[in-house]
């Protein structure tokens, strides 16, 4: 299906939040005549469309096509943001307009575990604000926001691996530049516009190290070249590096390379 020729009408956004700790709620069922998202951000429970069972909980998103029996039941405390909206077809003969209203389901699965959350996360809360807000032009901004986030969900594997990557590669040269300093996943994270599971996962999958794990080993890789070229003694080099101090700097040193920062240099430091 080429999104190109599709013309999208959004009918309705809702937020459904709970915060009690009921154990469940009451089955749902209904059929709608149009078509519909639905984010997790939070919560757990099932959902059956087309009579179909699955477990849901937070980060999935679910598409519910048009005429399709839906229903479910949701575990204590949820919070999701739901989009309703139909589409048509357009195609152009002889400078003449067609418009066909479609009601197939578009080419989603019905459920699927978002490994870019808050970036999803984003898109749906930037069209629920802007949907609810309803300043001037609310109707015509809401759709340019509902089809960037279509954009992002027709992504193929090709490209959301090209977009990991690029992720990885900011990361990294992040870490560089913070070299003298202590940073968190969740800064990491931050300054990557993802989740701090997300990055965690495709930095281990991509690298074959954890974060941190990379992060110390960019930091000593640097305390050896310091070793050897700088006259430095050991305690002002961690301190460069921003480790806390001397010992705890030595102990990363000898975990990954199998032996003392001083011993290092006694082996590779040579008077001429």
């Amino acid at each position: 299906m080429n999104i190109d020729r599709l013309y999208f009408q959004l009918h309705y956004c809702k937020e459904w939040k709970r915060t009690s700790m009921r154990k469940k709620s009451g089955g749902v069922s209904r059929i709608l005549t149009h078509h519909e998202f639905i984010f997790f951000v939070r919560g757990e429970g099932s959902f059956a469309i087309d009579r179909k069972s699955y477990p849901v909980h937070h980060e999935t998103l679910l598409y519910v096509p048009a005429h399709t029996l839906q229903s479910f039941r949701i575990n204590g405390p949820v919070d999701c943001i739901t989009v309703h909206f139909s589409y048509a077809v357009i195609s152009t003969c002889d400078n003449q307009w067609e418009i066909h209203k479609e009601d197939g389901p578009l080419p989603f699965p019905p459920v699927q575990q978002m490994a870019n959350s808050r970036h999803v996360e984003r898109h749906f809360r930037r069209l629920f604000d802007c949907w609810t807000k309803k300043m001037p032009q609310f109707e015509c901004q809401s759709l340019i926001y509902f089809q960037q986030l279509l954009l992002d969900l027709y992504q193929t594997p090709d490209q959301q691996s090209m977009n990991q990557r690029l992720k990885i590669k900011s990361a990294i040269h992040y870490m560089h530049q913070k070299i003298d300093q202590k940073i968190t996943l969740g800064e990491l994270a931050q300054f990557v516009h993802t989740s701090p599971a997300y990055l965690s996962r495709i930095f281990k999958r991509m690298t074959g190290y954890t974060v941190i794990a990379f992060f110390n080993q960019i930091k000593i890789n640097k305390a050896k070249e310091m070793l050897i070229e700088e006259d430095k003694k050991i305690k002002e080099i961690a301190l460069d590096l921003g480790f806390v101090d001397e010992f705890y700097f030595s102990r990363v040193f000898k975990q990954l390379e199998g032996v003392s920062p001083t011993e290092y240099k006694d082996k590779n430091v040579h008077d001429l």
